[in-house]
């Protein structure tokens, strides 16, 4: 029994270790696949606008690149890549958004590694209407033949025409911050966007730069000041701009700090890579605590072989050899048990990760050393105590049976040190899930400042759907179970936007970073948003669609106003704008973004979401009441939707699945540390057989012989409660601080966490103390 519990004990701790190393292996392997992944670059923008705090931003301007390779000659390559947001695809009568889409210079292929199935990368993006598909997108509209020649029509938000299909490649790894299924060339912006092409005071799009070798990038970002100073306006928004050069390398796990990315796919953070690969360490270290916990505990089933060893001439170091291989085979055989368990729960860990892990032969290389040298590691850190306590034993006292393993001895000390040990991580990683679970409960019930619930986006995208935007919307008005609707330029009310508003302030004209909304009259409305101060947008005023704008409670404060409404704001075209009203600030972004001035207007060229607000009851009539709506007066063009609670879940994904992964491995913890317990109790129970007999025949109750039993252990439980409370808190007051709001560290979490460690505790350890306690004293005593 006690080799199975070391055995099972072990295949967990080792099959959760593998699970998390394959899980970093793969977060750390992003973007390494590129020939020349550690000479790749983006540049890094940091700015520092009054209204927002300091920000590092990784949207450059367009001429950044050109200007990046002519100065400097140490720069061998460089390219853009411009997100497209969803493109449009049409052909013949089929039909298309396709949401990856990119706009990129032909030096794409230079930096970054493509497979070509189709065409050729030195001359696939040469014409400014070529066009690149991956595999899935290009069999789907040519099945089963070569497209290279075929045209497609494209509609981007800056027009549409006709594609010459030009490659076909293999669809982009998914452990690649950039992943894309068409690609257009960039150089079509510049006829009737020139403007915004050659601008300094632009961004909207990443660049990436190719380094010579044995070019550091230290070294170029020492030259980077000088080089602002020669290409930025004095009159810029941009002064005081400062930038440097991230590795693509570390792109996926160290750009918890950057915004607007133009592309991080699956973004990771280098901070849960750090989490885990604890946890992966504390479950085997749980493990290993059990073997050395149930190796000493039965030391007195083999000191008379030790004894016996020693008086027949064995040096204590062939002893140490002997139990240290006993150890390292069971851990040989725990680990061909661990992988089976391993592969079992990758689907689990998949689906609550959001990767495609696998134990396959892509991993073998790596997995099989390292995997002998934890099992060799594993064996030897849970031998080695015990190696060195039995060996110490002295023949004459352990021939006479005269040591002592009893519970006050030495040994028995250290079992209870290393119980406190395996349920103080346990309980800490219970109260983290449970800390996790409150704060995603809490964003999920927090008052955005909106009514989330109910509330419906259809994305807008291209000009014909725009110019149908009020249409769409008469229409909606004639069913009763649609209570409101309206256009937004963005998905929550607002666009990812940001520009610089020219305000009179309180301190002579101050220019503040702003983030921009384009909105109709009734989207405050629609999503029942709160007006402070002032007015609404309205109809009856007809300077509101090109005059008027209303701005949030942190603009406001910004600017230091005590009465905004009638201040006024200047636009990029110099187009002055006053101020009509004041909306409570709302969360339109994770909360773990401050809210950032806001200044909302009427443009209604730049609309790409339609609100509706429906009612809850008959739902699935209502959805097709729309679906049919969008049909008839859009045919041929896709029908999205999307409900806005489900968004912010989205949005909270990477914390949700943090969340159940701690859930996840906090029961493999707290299930090792409960299987050293049930060998823990056994044991006692067995060395305590005639002293409960004793007491049975005394008077014992069966209640007072399993209080007997269980106490020292819920009292160990108790004792691991006291000190997993403090370090658990203490780690995860620094998570939520990532929060500007945030539930807290409420108190019932620690009991909660309490409570189900010494249910669990008291369940392992019952079983056996009732058996015990039930036994028949007589049978016991029998021999005595």
């Amino acid at each position: 029994m006690y080799s199975l519990i070391n055995i099972i004990g072990l295949a967990i701790g080792i099959a959760g270790f593998i699970l998390i190393t394959i899980f970093i292996k793969t977060e750390l392997a992003f973007d390494t696949f590129h020939p020349n992944a550690e000479r790749i670059y983006r540049p890094v923008e940091i700015q520092k606008p009054r209204g927002v705090d300091i920000q590092h931003v990784a949207v450059t301007m367009a001429p950044l690149a050109e200007a990046l390779k002519s100065d400097f000659p140490e720069i061998e390559q460089v390219t853009r890549v411009m997100r497209s947001g969803n493109v449009f695809v049409r052909k013949g009568e089929m039909a298309f958004y396709e949401d990856n889409s990119a706009c990129t210079d032909p030096s794409f292929f230079d930096l970054f590694k493509v497979e070509f199935i189709h065409g050729n990368p030195e001359t696939a993006l040469n014409g400014p209407h070529d066009v690149i598909l991956n595999r899935e997108i290009a069999e789907k509209f040519f099945p089963n033949q070569n497209p290279l020649g075929e045209t497609l029509e494209l509609e981007f938000w800056f027009g549409k025409n006709e594609y010459k299909v030009t490659g076909v490649i293999e669809n982009y790894p998914e452990n690649s911050h950039l992943v894309f299924s068409l690609l257009a060339n960039i150089d079509q912006l510049d006829a009737e966007y020139s403007d915004m092409m050659n601008n300094w005071d632009s961004n909207f799009l990443a660049t990436y730069v190719l380094l010579k070798e044995g070019t550091y990038a230290a070294q170029l970002e020492e030259k980077f000041p000088a080089f602002l100073d020669r290409h930025l306006n004095e009159s810029s928004w941009n002064t005081g701009l400062e930038m440097y050069l991230q590795p693509l390398t570390e792109i996926h796990l160290f750009s918890d700090h950057i915004r607007f990315q133009t592309y991080n796919n699956n973004q990771g953070s280098i901070d849960y890579i750090y989490i885990f690969a604890a946890i992966a360490l504390f479950i085997l270290l749980i493990a290993c605590i059990n073997f050395m916990n149930l190796s000493t505990a039965r030391s007195v089933k083999r000191a008379r072989e030790v004894g016996i060893r020693k008086v027949m001439g064995s040096q204590r170091k062939e002893l140490i050899a002997q139990f240290l291989g006993e150890s390292i085979i069971i851990s040989f055989i725990a680990l061909i048990l661990a992988v089976g368990l391993a592969q079992t729960a990758i689907p689990f860990v998949n689906e609550v990760s959001g990767r495609d892990l696998v134990l396959g032969e892509q991993n073998y290389a790596f997995l099989i050393p390292v995997l002998i040298g934890v099992a060799i590691l594993t064996g030897i850190f849970a031998g080695i105590y015990p190696a060195f306590f039995l060996s110490a034993f002295r023949p004459i006292e352990t021939l006479k049976a005269q040591f002592n393993i009893g519970p006050k001895g030495r040994s028995a000390q250290m079992r209870k040190l290393l119980v406190v040990t395996q349920f103080t991580i346990a309980i800490a990683l219970i109260i983290c899930t449970g800390i996790v679970i409150n704060q995603m409960d809490y964003i999920r019930n927090k008052n955005l400042g909106f009514n989330r619930e109910q509330l419906m986006y259809l994305p807008i995208r291209g000009e014909e759907e725009s110019n149908s935007i009020e249409q769409l919307k008469s229409t909606l008005a004639e069913n009763p179970q649609i209570i409101s609707a309206a256009a937004s330029s963005g998905q929550t009310g607002v666009s990812g936007n940001q520009s610089t508003r020219t305000v009179a302030g309180t301190n002579g004209e101050v220019s503040l970073m702003m983030r921009i909304s384009y909105v109709d009259f009734d989207l405050i409305n629609t999503m029942e948003m709160e007006l402070v101060d002032g007015r609404n947008f309205s109809r009856e005023f007809a300077t509101d669609t090109s005059q008027a704008v209303i701005i949030n409670e942190t603009a406001v404060r910004e600017l230091g106003w005590e009465n905004p409404i009638g201040m006024q704001f200047e636009r990029e075209d110099a187009q002055p704008m006053t101020v009509i009203g004041v909306v409570k600030d709302f969360q339109y972004n994770k909360m773990t973004r401050k809210i950032e001035p806001l200044f909302m207007n009427i443009d209604p060229e730049r609309y790409n979401y339609l609100m509706i607000r429906v009612r809850p009851e008959n739902i699935t009539q209502t959805l097709d009441f729309i679906e049919q709506t969008w049909t008839n007066l859009l045919p041929g063009h896709p029908y999205e939707y999307g409900f806005m609670d489900e968004y912010f879940e989205r949005m909270y994904r990477a914390e949700q699945n943090m969340g159940r992964l701690f859930g996840g491995f906090s029961t493999l913890a707290i299930l090792v540390a409960c299987l050293g317990l049930v060998g823990l109790v056994t044991f006692t129970a067995e060395q305590r057989t005639k002293e409960i007999g004793i007491r049975k025949i005394l008077g014992a109750t069966v209640p007072n012989v399993i209080w007997l039993l269980s106490k020292e252990f819920l009292l160990l439980v108790t004792i691991a409660l006291a000190v997993s409370a403090p370090i658990a808190g203490w780690l995860m007051r620094r998570w939520l601080e990532n929060f500007v709001e945030h539930a807290g560290l409420n108190g019932w979490i620690f009991l909660l966490a309490g409570v189900i460690a010494l249910a669990i505790a008291l369940l392992s350890v019952s079983f056996q103390a009732i058996r015990t306690a039930l036994a028949n004293p007589v049978k016991t005593l029998r021999y005595e």
